[in-house]
């Protein structure tokens, strides 16, 4: 007595389409749209509150609101201290320092947003100030992988503590 197996393949019966790659052209022109739309977004939540903000030509946007004393802005290589809160541009805060360890970082070396370290040479010592990174200047379109969404503009409310 003989026992015939018939096997039949599961393939899906719909032929997937060809995945589309988009060439650097598209990709660069995808990224400039993107970085249009953030900006226009950050335009409207500034005017919004009425703030008067300075531009970057990379895109950040700062605004020192209480002035310290000092004298020195942080250069290469110079070691910042800093109390700060981030949040979101939907206003959920997402990090803070705390008041007994404030944060540091080593300007143009440590792993901090691109934004925070151009943004932190225009301060000196006790300057608050606020700054809106955009995007592509903080943690870019993948997010953090924790807190921070992928493509979202973060907010710093931050003090200038020391530089060493």
């Amino acid at each position: 007595m003989g026992v015939l197996i018939w096997f039949s393949g599961c393939e899906d019966p719909k032929p997937k389409k060809p995945q589309k790659y988009l060439s650097k052209k598209e990709l660069i022109q995808n990224n400039k749209k993107s970085v249009r739309v953030e900006s226009d977004q950050i335009d409207l939540y500034i005017k919004r509150r009425g703030w008067n903000m300075e531009k970057t030509r990379s895109g950040l946007h700062y605004m020192v609101y209480e002035e310290g004393s000092g004298k020195v802005h942080p250069e290469e290589n110079d070691t910042v201290f800093v109390q700060y809160k981030v949040s979101l541009i939907n206003g959920k805060q997402i990090y803070s320092s705390s008041k007994e360890e404030p944060a540091s970082f080593v300007v143009g070396h440590d792993d901090v947003e691109s934004g925070l370290q151009e943004g932190i040479r225009f301060l000196t010592t006790g300057d608050k100030a606020m700054m809106i990174i955009p995007a592509h200047l903080a943690h870019g379109y993948t997010g953090d992988f924790n807190k921070i969404p992928r493509s979202s503009t973060v907010i710093f409310d931050i003090e200038l503590l020391d530089i060493k």
